[in-house]
């Protein structure tokens, strides 16, 4: 098949995941970052968007949204516009691996709970 006809996801990437921490939220700049990423050679960038934290204006329950986000500033939205203007793919990323203890004693169903499950 023609590389070129194949979907985005199909084709070689040079991916970046970034690995920022709330307190840094303030620093990034969108459009110096997607510069970035593209100078580097990169074609699609991971970023986190929810679980542990809500990178965006949220009121979805048992979601912390991030406290660092700027009043009136869409970050999410405005990486994701500067990725695509330089043609780089933005992939979401969702990370569950760590939850409040307010959520497990709200709703233990959705953690393991039996220690023989990962055995």
């Amino acid at each position: 098949m023609d590389p070129l006809n194949k979907k985005w996801w199909e084709r070689p990437l040079r991916v970046i995941q970034t690995n920022l921490q709330v307190r840094d939220t303030k620093a990034i700049r969108p459009d110096i970052l997607a510069e970035q990423l593209k100078q580097m050679g990169a074609n699609a960038l991971v970023f986190n968007v929810g679980g542990i934290y809500a990178w965006y204006d949220t009121e979805v329950l048992y979601h912390n949204k991030n406290t660092f986000l700027p009043k009136d500033f869409d970050l999410l939205n405005n990486v994701i516009e500067e990725c695509h203007k330089r043609e780089i793919k933005f992939i979401a990323r969702f990370d569950f691996s760590k939850a409040d203890d307010y959520v497990y004693l709200n709703k233990t169903q959705w953690f393991v709970r039996d220690q023989n499950v990962w055995s």
